[in-house]
């Protein structure tokens, strides 16, 4: 009888607790003191951010990942999917480049529209529209969300016949064909909510070369982006350099660049002629200024890049007949050298005799874009008339 009297206390007293202590009371084991180390909390991660060489160009937002969920619910392990984030609301989604006329030597040559998702977190534009003043409208088609800071790429879906045009896969693909370029307007429309309004100006494909995207420049501020057709008038715009594919110049789904990508100037300094021997390397110098990078005896950064050319008397130094020797720090530069003036030095080896122009060139992309000069500098184009020139001995 005692014993069944302390069973019926103890199981009273597992009653009143609601059973959080069933585990202990199963086992034997002891509750946990209230003084015991918590566990240490899991470290928040953040999603995937844009390409290197242009997110010192332009920026992205990062998200710190949600917080588990409970009930024993699974955490998704792939991406966010269209159905399972909301439309953006107005101004969420910027444009950031454009191509409304695509080549035209390129068979099956697609026009094409990036935008950039300005939201703190995913948006699906799966189930918007794209439309021209309401009288044309193409629905949107999208598998997955776009992650905040995201570029997407809009256009039409490749068909399997036509020719590759370069362009990646589409993010985001119409209902029809692309035709941007007779398209009065533009608008993106989710629901019944107005995401943007695109100005006219950006549409408008005459005087335009085929095939090259308007860009927006990555070095302009992001504003929020308004409706009812007005202007971005904060942002720069300007024709993208790089090419993505036969006659096709931008970066979709990608970054872009600035709209001022050239090297502001530089100059061949030396040698202005000289006698050398093939095999054996000669000092040249260039001279170069950009503000903001060249100020200062710090180290370059890795995609500003000068170099010193020789070639055939008389090439054209974008004509591919160059080869080139990258320049390094000048260790004993010119006294009178003025910041923001850097002198770099390089030593080119010939590898045939005869006469020989030399040319120098900088870049601050990494090689996507040039700017060439001559003895007189760049402020004035290249001219072989100013190209140095070596008389190139037989060993």
């Amino acid at each position: 009888m005692r014993q069944l009297a302390w069973f019926l206390v103890a199981m009273s007293a597992f009653a009143c607790d609601g059973g959080d202590n069933l585990a202990s009371w199963h086992s034997g084991a002891r509750p946990v003191q209230a003084d015991a180390s918590p566990e240490t909390p899991p470290t928040p991660g953040t999603l995937a951010q844009p390409n290197v060489a242009q997110a010192a160009l332009e920026a992205s937002p990062s998200l710190a990942d949600p917080a588990p969920p409970g009930g024993g619910e699974t955490v998704p392990d792939g991406p966010p999917t269209a159905s399972s984030a909301p439309w953006p609301l107005a101004g969420e989604f910027a444009i950031s480049e454009i191509l409304p006329r695509p080549s035209d030597s390129v068979a099956g040559a697609r026009a094409w529209l990036e935008l950039v998702n300005r939201a703190d977190a995913p948006r699906s534009l799966d189930g918007c529209e794209l439309s021209s003043g309401g009288a044309v409208s193409l629905s949107l088609s999208a598998a997955d969300a776009a992650e905040a800071g995201a570029y997407v790429l809009v256009a039409t879906a490749g068909a399997a016949t036509a020719a590759d045009d370069g362009l990646p896969a589409p993010d985001v693909t119409v209902d029809g064909e692309l035709k941007l370029g007779a398209f009065d307007s533009l608008e993106l429309r989710c629901g019944s909510t107005e995401i943007f309004a695109l100005p006219d100006a950006l549409l408008d494909p005459s005087g335009r070369e085929a095939g090259v995207a308007l860009q927006r420049d990555a070095a302009s501020p992001w504003e929020p982006v308004t409706v009812a057709g007005s202007s971005p008038a904060a942002a720069t715009w300007c024709d993208a350099l790089p090419t993505y594919g036969p006659g096709g110049r931008g970066t979709p789904g990608e970054p872009n660049l600035a709209c001022d990508a050239d090297v502001d100037w530089c100059r061949l300094m030396y040698p202005a002629l000289v006698t050398a021997k093939v095999g054996v390397s000669f000092l040249g110098r260039i001279e170069v200024a950009e503000p903001g990078i060249t100020d200062g005896k710090g180290a370059l950064p890795a995609d500003f890049v000068c170099q010193l050319g020789l070639a055939p008397d008389g090439a054209d130094p974008e004509g591919g007949e160059f080869i080139w020797t990258s320049a390094d720090a000048d260790p004993a530069p010119p006294a009178n050298l003025a910041s923001p003036r850097r002198s770099l030095i390089a030593r080119p080896t010939p590898t045939e005799a005869g006469i020989a122009d030399l040319a120098a060139r900088c870049t601050k992309t990494g090689g996507v874009t040039w700017l060439y000069c001559d003895l007189d500098g760049s402020q004035n184009g290249y001219s072989t008339a100013q190209a140095g020139h070596a008389l190139i001995l037989a060993p």
